[in-house]
């Protein structure tokens, strides 16, 4: 898949597939953290066709997601 996301809506319009995959990664505390299972679904993703993870997103209700982002994007980007 050949994304070019380049806005909030673009990523609102979204919906989780094999290809499309959202994580809170808020943490314990809500400062951000790299979710434990986001390797299972990076394994995947690597195995097949590829894809796109976006961080900082909630669902709930189910099938219903909001940006939320994260407050510490540093430590997320070198915890990855």
């Amino acid at each position: 898949m050949t994304s070019s996301i380049t806005a909030i809506e673009d990523i609102i319009s979204l919906k989780e597939s094999l290809e499309v995959e959202f994580k809170l990664a808020a943490g314990k505390e809500g400062r951000g953290e790299v979710p434990k299972d986001v390797w299972k679904t990076y394994s995947a993703m690597a195995n097949t066709e590829g894809g796109d993870i976006f961080l900082g997103i909630r669902e709930k209700p189910a099938g219903v997601f909001s940006v939320i982002g994260i407050a510490k994007p540093d430590k997320i980007m070198s915890d990855l």
